[in-house]
């Protein structure tokens, strides 16, 4: 299994042009948007394994809000 690696944006930074690397991520969440969270990221890997580059939250989940975080899966390089 690859090491994960966790980038990330400051919120409202209009300077911070590249992600920032984490060293964790903590999500604050109820357990029905944890339990739809995970069915993104089995989703997402489907997506990865047949090609895709990156899959965004917003663009597959149909309660994702503006203002919202987003998750955004990333094909390693290899």
């Amino acid at each position: 299994m690859n090491q994960l690696k966790a980038y990330g944006y400051p919120r409202n930074d209009d300077v911070c042009e590249s992600p920032l690397e984490l060293s964790e991520v903590t999500f604050s969440s109820s357990p029905e948007l944890l339990r739809e969270l995970a069915k993104f990221l089995e989703e997402a890997a489907t997506q990865i394994e047949d090609g895709a580059q990156h899959v965004h939250l917003r663009d597959q989940w149909s309660g994702w809000q503006q203002g919202g975080a987003d998750l955004i899966v990333f094909r390693p390089a290899p």
